[in-house]
């Protein structure tokens, strides 16, 4: 999970917890709670509620994404194994082009 994702969790389960508060006073019957409080408060507790699983959801999309692209990279390597072939068959020229420049290199010194 990205650091984006967690600072919305965070977020949203603080809203929830503002929310929850600005309703248990009313609901207790504390001075100066009035119900304008306890409807921003249900406001708070279903923004936080909203944010939490949105994020939530989106995390468990792009972890599902993530898994699919894996296993369609794994299958794509064992499906081309003549690439494979062509890439281990050219490495041992590029190693001898670079061994050929140095010494070229050390010879003009």
């Amino acid at each position: 999970m990205k650091g984006n994702s967690i600072l919305r969790i965070v977020v949203g389960v603080y809203l929830i917890y503002l929310g929850y508060q600005l309703v248990r006073d009313v609901l207790a019957g504390e001075p100066g709670a009035k119900i304008g409080f306890a409807l921003a408060g249900g406001a708070f507790i279903l923004l936080g509620l909203f944010l939490v699983v949105l994020t939530l959801k989106q995390g468990a999309d792009q972890s599902k994404l993530d898994k699919e692209a894996e296993e369609q990279d794994e299958a794509t390597e064992t499906e081309n194994p003549v690439i494979e072939e062509a890439a281990t068959e050219e490495a041992p020229a590029v190693e001898e082009a670079a061994d050929e420049t140095e010494e070229v290199e050390e010879k003009e010194e």
